[in-house]
């Protein structure tokens, strides 16, 4: 969940545009229908992102079966260091590794 405030134009429209980052693919997003009542005032936006996908497709970047251990790392990394992704993500991709 993403919580901030933006200030709308001088027609109350507000501009997003949302970068979703999916493995080794970043997909832009922008979402321009958002009109604010009030033109002089930020607006407070939360904005709740998710979709579905197979973890294990999303990190096998190499095109051999399976999950190694250089993609697995990389989940670690997007998980611990980078949080772009969430954690049943990153067992999910660990899990792929270990065959489980």
């Amino acid at each position: 969940m993403y919580s901030f405030q933006a200030d709308p134009d001088e027609s109350g429209y507000i501009d997003i545009t949302i970068l979703l980052y999916d493995g080794p693919e970043v997909y832009h997003k922008t979402i321009s229908d958002v009109q604010a009542q009030r033109t002089d005032l930020p607006v407070d936006i939360t904005l709740s992102i998710s979709y579905q996908a197979d973890p294990g497709e999303i990190y096998d970047t190499n095109g051999i079966p399976g999950i190694q251990k250089d993609e697995a790392t990389a989940a670690i990394n997007d998980y611990l260091l980078y949080e772009i992704i969430n954690k049943q993500v990153a067992v999910d991709v660990i899990n792929c590794y270990f065959d489980i």
